[in-house]
């Protein structure tokens, strides 16, 4: 034990192409059947002699994994190792997906009286305890939270995962009990294969380098599956689901319903896959039931009504939402409720163009003192998409003032530093252009590209925060943001933009569109999951953010739609 405990802690890294190497050789290795040769030892390997440690992930799609360590001097002998230890896996004989873990460092951590450090980075290191077999990678702490949010260790959860993973449940309570037991934190470098794919990991997901319409298509594909999978027979979502936990959260939003439904038809139109088509078309009949007669501003109109509450944002998006329906379906049916609710919409506008409501009851009118930054833009885009198919110039001129309030008043002498980063107004103001050309919509457009660009990560400390916004950075922010740069890189370009502005604009939504896609659950980001297939396709809200939302995911293939239709 002292022995590989000391070759654990003197440790050292391989560079990426060994590594590469190594995980060519274990997947032809571990998914050989009976007719194939088994493959020689790496010769570039074979004489290294430093001390080694990995450790070894073989999974498959239903949640089963098994996860090995072997350490020895030289990679070979550490690898043999762990293989050595796989062998006595069950069901290790039929692996479908593998991942390899080549320790880069190990530091020992000092417990005093059960005292344990805070944990810098849950995403980012392993914790072993007592001996190098009795550890969890860093993708074990994250998806079974064996440090919360501050860093601090879960022990119940630590003593309970090891005990159902490790073949000695009592040595492990053994370890754990000793008030001088030996731990580390260390870090790996890692690999992903399976039959079809070899990617390098960081963080537990793979590392989009470059953007190209094979790869953004399958992610938009693979989200559509994921959305498609979540409309239940009434047409209502799986608003919220959590992939560590393989739960669902009761919460509902129907203004993110009626977004999600209007990028499912955006992607059926590209791609007229039925299974999209239906889901979507059950997404429809369930937001139509939430439309509701209203008798609001002292006139009959329509209203999308959730908890009681009527939302000018809500109306906003669900006209976006039934527009894309009508285009896409070739169909007039929903016209009038639309009608109705661009009605809701002009009748809650001043006279200056200020919405002067964004949130009423149904039953009494009652206007709530709640404002939002961002259904002003929601709703102006609604009134545009209405206006393209029925031609009412009231909703354009709607949209116009309320355009010139936005930039003339609500926005006008803030520096680029205090502008909301408004995507749904840069979608707006990229339609309204078209219609009702103005400077004053180009000028802000750059302004609010301006202070989008400006807060962007470009030379973070962690290689998988570039393209991001916030910190840490967050993965629908960035997608909102990369979708107001892609909309107004289509009006800038259409308009006047320079080839040096556009340039910028492009790098910017291609680094949030990267940031975006590292994300997205692949099955290398799955492997530890208890229900991986479900979680395909979905976005997580950032890195140390498991859950997936409907929004995560609309506002994400929302912004690959606008790239590959406009920049590609």
């Amino acid at each position: 034990m002292a022995a590989l405990v000391e070759l654990f802690e003197n440790s050292q890294g391989l560079d990426e192409q060994a590594i590469a190497s190594l995980t060519d050789w274990l997947a032809a290795h571990l998914f050989a059947t009976s007719t194939t040769a088994t493959p020689a030892f790496p010769a570039s390997l074979t004489s290294d002699k430093k001390p080694r440690s990995v450790f070894l992930t073989i999974a498959s799609p239903y949640g089963f994994y098994e996860v090995v360590q072997g350490s020895g001097q030289g990679i070979q002998a550490a690898t043999r190792q762990a293989l050595t230890q796989l062998a006595r896996c069950q069901w290790a004989t039929a692996p479908t997906m593998l991942k390899l873990d080549v320790v880069r460092q190990v530091e020992p951590l000092q417990i005093a009286a059960n005292r344990w450090p805070r944990w810098p980075h849950r995403s980012l290191h392993g914790i072993a305890i007592g001996s190098p077999s009795l550890a969890c990678l860093a993708e074990e702490v994250m998806t079974h939270d064996l440090f919360d949010k501050q860093g601090r260790l879960q022990i119940t959860r630590l003593h309970d995962y090891l005990a159902q993973r490790h073949p000695h449940a009592a040595l492990v309570k053994s370890v754990l009990s000793q008030p001088a037991t030996p731990a580390w934190r260390f870090s790996t470098d890692a690999w992903y294969a399976d039959q079809h794919d070899r990617t390098r990991l960081y963080r537990g997901h793979p590392m989009t380098d470059r953007l190209n319409s094979e790869s953004l298509n399958r992610s938009a594909n693979a989200a559509g599956c994921y959305l498609a999978g979540s409309v239940s027979p009434s047409g209502r979502f799986v608003y919220s689901y959590w992939p560590e936990h393989d739960a669902c959260r009761p919460d509902y939003n129907i203004l993110r319903h009626a977004g999600t439904t209007w990028a499912m038809f955006d992607l059926y139109q590209q791609i007229a896959e039925p299974a999209l088509r239906d889901a979507a078309q059950r997404a429809v009949a369930y937001l139509v039931q939430s439309i509701r007669p209203c008798r609001h501003f002292g006139a009959p109109l329509q209203c999308v009504v959730e908890r009681g509450q009527v939302k000018l944002g809500g109306q906003g998006l669900a006209l976006v939402c039934l527009a894309k329906h009508a285009e896409v379906m070739a169909t007039n049916e929903h016209l009038p409720l639309m009608q109705g609710m661009a009605e809701w919409i002009v009748r809650s506008q001043a006279t200056n163009g200020r919405f002067s409501c964004h949130k009423a009851s149904h039953h009494s009118g009652t206007v709530s003192r709640f404002e939002s930054g961002y259904y002003p833009g929601e709703a102006m885009l609604g009134l545009l998409r209405l206006y393209a198919l029925d031609g009412e110039p009231r909703w354009l001129e709607a949209a116009s003032r309320a355009a010139q309030w936005l930039i003339g008043v609500r926005d006008h002498g803030k520096t680029i530093a205090r502008l909301d980063h408004d995507h749904w107004l840069l979608y707006a103001l990229n339609e309204l252009h078209r219609h009702a050309p103005s400077p004053a919509y180009l000028e802000h457009t750059r302004k609010l590209v301006q202070a989008i660009t400006s807060t962007q990560h470009k030379a973070p400390g962690f290689a998988d925060w570039h393209g991001g916004w916030y910190k840490p950075p967050r993965t629908t922010p960035t997608a909102t943001r990369t979708e107001g740069l892609a909309a107004a890189y289509q009006l800038l370009r259409d308009h006047g933009g320079s080839h040096e502005e556009l340039a910028e604009i492009k790098t910017a939504i291609e680094a949030g569109l990267r940031f975006q896609l590292d994300n997205q659950y692949s099955p290398a980001s799955s492997l530890y999951l208890p229900n991986p297939g479900r979680a395909l396709g979905g976005f997580r809200g950032a890195h140390e953010q498991g859950e997936i939302r409907i929004d995560y995911v609309q506002h994400s293939l929302s912004a690959i739609l606008l790239y590959l239709r406009n920049m590609l």
